[in-house]
């Protein structure tokens, strides 16, 4: 497990991230019987759960993870070696479709790609566009996907 702490005002909120590459080689059975309700019981305790779902090995999970009420979204990694992030447009679609938010990772034209997909921005965390220069740049490049300029 890895967790990641928002330190505000001296209080703790946890963001916990499922982040195990050996999940990968487990079987969706054995994921569904045995570690489904641990990560159920991991998302119920913390304000923001997400899983970190890393390689394409990893996506025979994904249907049993999205059943996971408390489990609020999805990071999704395609791994080295195959197609880029912006190319699995449909495993995108299915987290957003199961009313679970994305944590995106990628430039500016895999955010239009898969926001187009879905129809819309929201839901979406986006964590990297490291081809504009200013903040400016950034800022209207993310008003045309609704998100309210000077952040």
């Amino acid at each position: 497990w890895h967790a990641i702490r928002d330190e505000i005002r001296g209080h703790a909120r946890g963001v916990e991230i499922e982040r195990r590459d050996d999940a990968k080689a487990r079987k969706a059975a054995r994921l569904r019987d045995q570690r489904k309700p641990e990560l159920a019981a991991a998302c119920s305790r913390i304000e923001h759960a997400f899983y970190h779902l890393d390689g394409p090995g990893q996506l025979p999970h994904l249907d049993s993870l999205l059943e996971i009420p408390d489990l609020d979204g999805v990071q999704w990694i395609p791994g080295a070696g195959v197609k880029p992030t912006k190319e699995w447009l449909d495993v995108y679609e299915k987290i957003h479709k199961a009313g679970k938010l994305i944590h995106l990772h990628g430039d500016a034209e895999t955010l239009d790609l898969v926001a187009d997909r879905l129809g819309t921005a929201e839901g979406i965390f986006f964590s990297w566009m490291p081809e504009f220069k200013t903040l400016d740049e950034g800022c209207k490049f993310l008003e045309k996907w609704g998100v309210p300029a000077g952040l």
